[in-house]
């Protein structure tokens, strides 16, 4: 499988652990679940991204252009 398969299946099994863990264990509605779950994936994504982009206008052997 190629690395960009497995980040979708580990996105999706993320998304609805946080669904399960809102509804069942903290109580939540499940719009409320939905929202808080989207929300923290999506604050989770923008993290990675800025990371990403930092470590690699970092690298001086891959200079970007």
């Amino acid at each position: 499988m190629t690395a960009h398969v497995l980040t979708m299946l580990a996105t999706i099994v993320a998304f609805f652990g946080l669904l399960w863990f809102g509804v069942t264990v903290a109580g939540l509605t499940p719009g409320t679940a939905f929202i808080a779950s989207l929300g923290t994936l999506t604050l989770i994504g923008v993290g990675v991204m800025f990371t990403t982009v930092t470590l690699r206008s970092n690298d001086d052997r891959n200079p970007r252009p």
